[in-house]
């Protein structure tokens, strides 16, 4: 087996955001936390021949908490997930946590992470409190992270589109609709041209956006008779 692996998908959960979490009523998607701790996924990875796995926080993220908590609550997972990877140096790897929409909140966070912490990304999610990543109000975001030519992990969260269909959580569903429902608005929005200096990785495969990629191309274009 080949163990020389990196897994850019990692999920961090740490215990604190955990309970807060379920105090706040759980993830909005149906989807029930895994128990979780460093050790067991060090075990996991050594099984699966993965020599780093980089952390992100999963989905829903800090969107159960209040606007005016965010910020904190961004810091104090990213101090976290940052003191892991100064323990374990050659087996895990950081994407920071932003306190979005609040813009200003999270390009200051995102600095804190970049130049204090080290970090190795940022992972967004698809849309926060429904606002979609491509989104004129997150364009000072967007500059930032491109003048740091930036790594940008894409995951997707509960839609604000539609209830989920009763008995499904979103992740088996809608998921893989969301992540590909960000990137192609990124990609209409020029966003793959005016921030090219990021690098974005999207995440489950990206979606559906692989198989419908030339459906996308081709109608896409009668958006913009210029295309892109």
């Amino acid at each position: 087996m080949n163990s020389d692996r990196i897994d850019v998908h990692t999920h961090l959960i740490p215990p604190f955001w955990a309970e807060e979490l379920r105090n706040r009523g759980g993830d909005p998607s149906g989807w029930g936390l895994p128990e979780w701790s460093p050790e067991h996924l060090l075990r996991f990875m050594d099984d699966e021949g993965i020599r780093i796995s980089v952390l992100s926080l999963t989905a829903p993220g800090i969107e159960g908490w209040r606007a005016d908590e965010r910020a904190k609550v961004a810091r104090r997972i990213n101090d976290y997930g940052v003191d892991l990877v100064r323990k374990h140096p050659d087996r895990f790897g950081y994407f920071a946590t932003l306190p979005l929409p609040d813009v200003q909140a999270s390009v200051a966070e995102m600095a804190r992470a970049f130049e204090t912490l080290s970090v190795d990304g940022v992972v967004l999610h698809s849309n926060f409190d429904g606002i979609y990543l491509a989104d004129q109000r997150f364009d000072p975001l967007w500059e930032e992270l491109n003048r740091r030519s930036a790594t940008v992990f894409i995951h997707p969260t509960t839609p604000p589109l539609m209830p989920m269909i009763s008995g499904i959580p979103g992740p088996l569903t809608d998921y893989p609709a969301e992540t590909t429902r960000a990137a192609l608005h990124l990609v209409l929005n020029g966003h793959t041209d005016r921030f090219g200096n990021t690098k974005i990785i999207l995440s489950h495969g990206g979606g559906f956006l692989p198989y419908a990629a030339t459906r996308f191309a081709e109608l896409g274009a009668s958006l913009n008779p210029p295309g892109r």
